[in-house]
């Protein structure tokens, strides 16, 4: 029996894209970086900040009268192809670790800028990224990206260690479209510009919370399982993605 996941996952972006839309009351920016610590029994919204931010409003933006405001980060990351498919890993059957994983000998390194835009319920932070990249082994290939995340932040331990989890949406091109492409996208052309998803954890110490270590799923396709063919995407079903670990440091 297999299981359609489009509909609530279009669901899921259309909300987010709702919501982002809204007006909200702007915000002071926030001084230990985008973490909650929740306690065992669970404050009042006013008192969930670490660093004593109390939000006026369900969705708050940051602040704009500076370039950055403590709001920004670069991350910088290396990783290797990954030829388990994206949905066996995330969607189908047990979980699947790392360690598990099906690699072949391609390998990305990242550099990505990203600033926070807004924060849903004083939990939810909304991020812009772009980025770049370079593969190299099998492949030789520069990457260009833009995309929006949705990042979540409260976790009952991020006073021990900081953490956060985040899904994003954007699109990803490709100067070239490789063999490794081509197998995995179940077309005869491929296409240069695809569907960005890369979901991420990240992991920090409380004394140095500004820098983080992340770990992400790099992942570039046609985002067949979200909409079906299409014909942005050129009918492109998969694409390359690499299991990456970096480095971010805000700012």
């Amino acid at each position: 029996m297999s299981i359609d996941f489009r509909a609530p996952l279009r669901g899921a972006f259309l909300a987010l894209a709702t919501l982002a839309a809204l007006a909200g009351q702007g915000a002071p920016a926030r001084a230990d970086g985008p973490f909650t610590v929740l306690p065992a029994n669970v404050t009042p919204l006013a008192e969930r900040r670490a660093d004593g931010y109390a939000p006026t409003s369900w969705l708050s933006f940051s602040q704009v009268d500076s370039v950055c405001g403590g709001e920004c980060a670069v991350t910088l990351s290396v990783g290797k192809f990954v030829e388990t498919n994206m949905s066996d890993i995330f969607l189908y059957g047990e979980p699947t670790g790392p360690w598990e994983y099906e690699f072949a000998e391609d390998y990305i390194i990242t550099l990505a800028g990203s600033r926070r835009v807004a924060t849903l319920f004083d939990v939810i932070d909304l991020e812009a990224e772009v980025g770049v990249a370079q593969r190299f082994g099998l492949e030789s290939t520069v990457e260009f990206w833009v995309g929006g995340y949705a990042r979540w932040t409260a976790f009952p331990w991020n006073d021990h260690v900081r953490t956060s989890i985040a899904i994003n949406t954007g699109l990803n091109y490709a100067t070239d479209v490789t063999a490794l492409e081509l197998k995995r996208g179940d077309t005869t052309n491929g296409n240069n510009l695809l569907h960005y998803l890369a979901p991420e954890i990240t992991l920090a110490h409380p004394e140095w919370k500004r820098s983080e270590v992340v770990v992400r799923f790099h992942h570039r396709s046609g985002g067949e399982m979200l909409w079906g063919d299409s014909w942005l995407f050129n009918g492109v079903s998969g694409g390359a993605q690499y299991f990456t670990v970096g480095l971010r440091q805000r700012f």
